[in-house]
């Protein structure tokens, strides 16, 4: 933690609140004996949380909701963004970042405005509270045309804001398209880099990371053994020093540009990449009126960012690594000190730290989707809605209930958890990976009952998803509340 230096609060009430938080999530003390949903109008499709400032959207809208917190003595506001994405049918997208007032709309239109004309892209840069064209953008919309095969595709986006960074990856779902990487300055409008495709090196995922860093997942494949990565690494670039004016490709080995690339094991070459990873804003938000007000008087360091990368995720098996950013942070202050670029770290050096917890999961749980989408961190805490089967006993009492996991990836407490060796390919029932689990009721409806199906982590709240392709989703969230002082015992 550290302090927010706009607060106006003493140290000590400071203390008071950060320790009061503490033991809230020591004691998962709720303020209410069951989740509050929240209003959801119909249409939504897409939902995010950043900080305490949750959005859910559909087509022509996004709905805001600063979520309450009594420790913080923030009550609950809404308000609603309206836009045009989404009208013609094609895909859209949304990142934001509340501590900048910051909305970033991207969508994809037809030039000419027919059919026929290949697809380009629109980066609308907004305030978070109003809508309205940011005032810090030198431009309210950044244009995008990549170079495309096909007129009529079906894409999936991943959007990302950190800092002045707007990140964008495109791929498409029938895979006839290469995925299209971009990074640009929202301040500027200028875009820092671009990656395309490469037949050897394959771009997988990505992160955008403090101190103006990109963290990019990439498998290497090689001629002679086609259909298998010889190879997985993450490298690590600094967009401050970008200085490819151009698309750039992964297969230039004698191009170090990137600061240093760690390398996993080669057990790890396999089915796909994907990393996750919520930057840390400063603990500020939106008010809905044009506002931008300071949350808390603590908020986490940016280095308190827990990094989760998810390997040979299309296997029945897979692995995740947890490491906290300053892992990488350590390689990447070595690396500028000296001047060096190209640093190549070997799995043997950084990947079996204690500060690096590895562990196995089970890709796919049926009615559940993909498990690299059901969890979510904040800081170094990570929480899940378990694997859960209910018992015969349960079902006939009607006990319907979830098991939500939280875990706090403490870099040094780990090392006798992080399996050091070969110990940690082993598979281990879920439940028993956590530090602490509680139970969550099923939501009644009129004829029938929903399951929570992921969650939301924030600073002292969760966010409970239910996705029903029927019903469409449905949220609901968990507030924390002190618990008060623990009771002393006489002496």
């Amino acid at each position: 933690m550290q302090n927010v230096p706009a607060s106006d609060m003493s140290i000590t009430s400071r203390l008071s609140m950060l320790r009061a938080q503490g033991r809230a999530w020591e004691a998962l003390s709720w303020s209410t004996p069951e989740p509050v949903v929240l209003p959801t109008p119909p249409g939504v499709t897409m939902w995010r949380l950043v900080g305490d400032v949750f959005c859910i959207a559909g087509p022509g809208f996004i709905q805001c909701i600063r979520l309450p917190s009594s420790i913080k003595r923030i009550a609950q506001q809404e308000w609603r963004i309206y836009h045009s994405c989404g009208e013609s049918g094609l895909n859209w997208d949304f990142c934001y970042d509340p501590s900048q007032d910051l909305l970033v709309l991207f969508e994809g239109f037809r030039p000419s405005g027919d059919q026929e004309s290949y697809l380009a892209f629109k980066t609308h840069v907004l305030t978070l509270s109003t809508g309205s064209p940011h005032p810090a953008a030198t431009s309210p919309v950044l244009l995008y045309a990549p170079e495309f095969r096909y007129r009529t595709l079906h894409v999936r986006l991943t959007l990302q804001v950190c800092d002045r960074h707007f990140a964008m990856l495109m791929e498409d779902t029938n895979h006839k398209e290469q995925p299209k990487f971009a990074v640009w300055n929202w301040m500027s409008g200028l875009k820092e880099v671009e990656i395309v495709h490469s037949f050897s090196y394959i771009f997988k995922s990505f992160s955008l990371l403090p101190d103006d860093l990109l963290l990019v997942g990439v498998d290497r494949y090689m001629q002679d053994t086609p259909g298998k990565p010889n190879e997985a690494y993450i490298s690590v670039y600094d967009l401050d020093r970008a200085t490819h004016t151009g698309p750039y490709t992964l297969d230039n080995e004698d191009d170090h540009s990137y600061i240093c690339k760690l390398d996993f094991d080669s057990e790890f070459a396999g089915d796909n990449m994907f990393i996750s990873s919520t930057p840390l804003f400063a603990d500020k938000h939106t008010t809905g009126l044009g506002n931008v007000e300071c949350a808390s008087p603590f908020t986490l360091a940016p280095e308190a960012q827990l990094i989760v990368i998810n390997l040979n995720i299309e296997a029945p098996l897979a692995t995740r690594v947890f490491l906290p950013v300053s892992v990488i942070m350590q390689y990447v202050s070595s690396a500028r000190k000296s001047g060096a670029l190209g640093v190549v770290i070997p799995w043997s050096d950084w990947g079996l730290s204690p500060r690096v917890f590895v562990t196995s999961f089970r890709t796919r749980v049926w009615g559940r989707g993909r498990a690299w989408h059901r969890y979510s961190t904040r800081g170094l805490r990570i929480a899940t809605v378990l694997d859960h089967n209910l018992s015969d006993e349960e079902w006939t009492r009607g006990e319907l209930y979830e098991l939500v996991a939280i875990m706090d990836i403490n870099p040094m407490t780990h090392a006798t958890c992080s399996g050091l060796g070969k110990d940690w390919t082993r598979p281990q029932p879920e439940s028993e990976q956590w530090e602490g689990s509680f139970r969550v009721a099923w939501r009644k409806e009129v004829g029938f009952n929903r399951r929570w199906t992921s969650c939301l982590l924030g600073d002292d709240l969760i966010v409970l998803v239910s996705e029903d392709w029927f019903e469409g989703p449905l949220f609901a969230v968990m507030a924390l509340e002190d618990p008060g002082e623990e009771p002393t015992s006489a002496a």
